[in-house]
């Protein structure tokens, strides 16, 4: 989530002041065709206040939660063999149906891909999933007892249901992120961000709530656009490189001693701002 860092460049626009610092009389020498100046801009460090979020699905905490359920009715089991009963000499479908599981696995099944299909992508599950059967609706197909002298199968059917809480993970950062911004200092940019990017740590989960850990911490930087750059090649003209260097180290949002300035066909800068490119390093 790092914002691009890159090279701003200058070419319209007003400087800060910087109180009673006056410009350096332009020195003898000849004027450059062009020049390009660069500075590291003033940064300062930033962190979102707390380390954690908390998301519930009444709208208790800082971000939104859902609860997902669903269910599933006559869930059918994968055909099963009618079991040769020597006594009878054919093939019966055994007392109760014989074994559920058949059922539950197909319910389970149901259940399950519905709770994910329903889900949307880039959420986190925090609680679940639960899922359980109602037993009461459980029958198979043919029913019990019923009998051939050639093999046949039949199926199980029972209802299911399940259950999961989610969070989206980007509101989550999100949230963090509009934490952070609120310490970004006057004049100031945010220049990069890093946050929680793969499944936080949970704690405290419950059915309807969680604590999410999420640190978010970034970089602010003085904010140059470019009618201030504009501005500021407009005070150093015709100056010398070592009175620019001078007047630009004492300006705010510029750190002292990062000025660089690099000069085509001349010893001064030019009486032309125009002619000047003005680039900050991020």
């Amino acid at each position: 989530l790092a914002l691009p860092a890159g090279i701003y460049v200058g070419t319209v626009g007003n400087v800060p002041s910087n109180g009673d610092a006056a410009t350096p009389t332009p020195a003898g020498g000849v004027a450059a065709t062009s020049a390009i100046i660069s500075f590291a801009r003033v940064t300062v460090t930033l962190a979102a206040p707390k380390a954690t979020v908390v998301a519930a699905t009444d709208g208790s905490g800082q971000i939104r939660a859902t609860a997902l359920h669903v269910s599933i009715h006559s869930a059918t089991s994968q055909p099963i063999d009618a079991p040769f009963d020597a006594a009878r000499k054919a093939y019966v479908v055994p007392a109760n149906c014989g074994d559920h599981q058949p059922a539950y696995d197909a319910a389970f099944q149901g259940v399950k891909y519905q709770l994910d299909s329903r889900s949307p992508g880039g959420t986190v599950v925090f609680a679940g999933p639960d899922i359980g059967f109602d037993d009461s609706s459980f029958f198979c197909f043919p029913t019990p007892g019923t009998a051939s002298s050639r093999p046949f199968t039949y199926s199980e059917y029972i209802d299911g249901f399940g259950f999961h809480a989610y969070y989206f993970l980007v509101d989550a950062q999100n949230y963090q992120i509009a934490q952070l911004q609120r310490g970004v200092p006057a004049h100031d940019i945010v220049l990069a961000v890093q946050t929680c990017t793969k499944v936080p740590k949970m704690t405290n989960a419950s059915a309807a709530r969680v604590t999410i850990t999420c640190p978010t911490s970034g970089t602010a930087g003085w904010d140059w656009p470019a009618d201030a750059l504009s501005a500021l090649a407009q005070r150093i003209v015709g100056l010398s490189p070592a009175a620019a260097r001078q007047l630009l180290g004492t300006l705010p949002g510029i750190v002292p001693g990062s000025v660089q300035i690099v000069l085509s066909n001349g010893s001064l800068l030019p009486s032309d701002a125009g002619a000047m490119t003005v680039q900050v390093q991020s």
